[in-house]
């Protein structure tokens, strides 16, 4: 495909339990996008950007129908609502759009009116500009649509297969970047909880500088004794304290 457009849109929260509905647009750019006047529509109803709403290069915005509830949800503020909440507000032409749970369109338009991107699902019938071929598949209650990523940059091809993946994504999930590591030595794969008891004892038996631990409570016997027998190895102070 050729470039990108000038702006994508990259998530949808559209079967939400409340009144958070959400829409996430994204500058794939590197210089800064001027949205004055620029439409999300559902083709019932749409809000518009402000005058002097600018998109960062390599920027998102979050498009809240709350602001309030999507801050209480993802604990993230939003960067514009189009009903309550804290937030620069979108301006509601006509009716304040409510994305359909069965299925619905999304359209960004500039400020022409051209359709930029789009994003269709379910039962919708859209066939237009922006989309090629059915809707991408619908998404449980409570789920968010996110748009795929390839090569570090978003995936393209105007149809199901940008949206559609085998992954769930929830409401207020960390969206943690993958990082690449450069190690010598080996790898072992093991499933956890079913096959990971004897593969983490023997990682800490064997540690033989330092150990790092993320865990909330600790109640396995036999990780307590691993712990507590590499403590006594590297100090005596760690291994009094483990006692305790």
């Amino acid at each position: 495909r050729g470039p990108l457009p000038a702006a994508l849109v990259v998530e949808i929260f559209y079967d939400a339990v409340r009144d958070d509905e959400y829409i996430v647009i994204a500058n794939p750019a590197s210089a800064v996008l001027d949205l004055t006047g620029w439409r999300l529509t559902d083709r019932e109803g749409s809000i518009e950007f402000p005058r002097n709403a600018t998109l960062a290069g390599g920027g998102r915005a979050v498009i809240a129908r709350n602001a309030t509830s999507y801050l209480e949800d993802t604990l993230d503020a939003a960067e514009y609502t189009y009903g309550a909440g804290n937030a620069t507000r979108m301006i509601v032409v006509g009716r304040i759009p409510q994305l359909n749970n069965d299925g619905d369109e999304v359209l960004l338009l500039n400020r022409t009116g051209t359709v930029v991107d789009a994003f269709v699902y379910g039962a919708s019938p859209y066939a237009g500009d922006g989309w090629n071929g059915p809707g991408a598949a619908r998404i449980p209650k409570g789920k968010r649509a996110v748009r795929s990523s390839v090569a570090g940059g978003f995936q393209d091809t105007d149809s199901a297969a940008d949206w559609d993946s085998l992954r769930s994504y929830g409401l207020g999930q960390s969206d943690l970047p993958f990082r690449r590591f450069e190690i010598d030595g080996s790898a072992s794969g093991f499933l956890s909880p079913d096959d990971s008891l004897a593969t983490l004892e023997g990682f800490l038996d064997r540690a033989a500088t330092s150990i790092h631990a993320g865990l909330y409570t600790l109640t396995n016997p036999v990780l307590a004794e691993s712990l507590r027998s590499a403590a006594a190895r590297g100090s005596s102070a760690w291994s009094r304290t483990l006692r305790r």
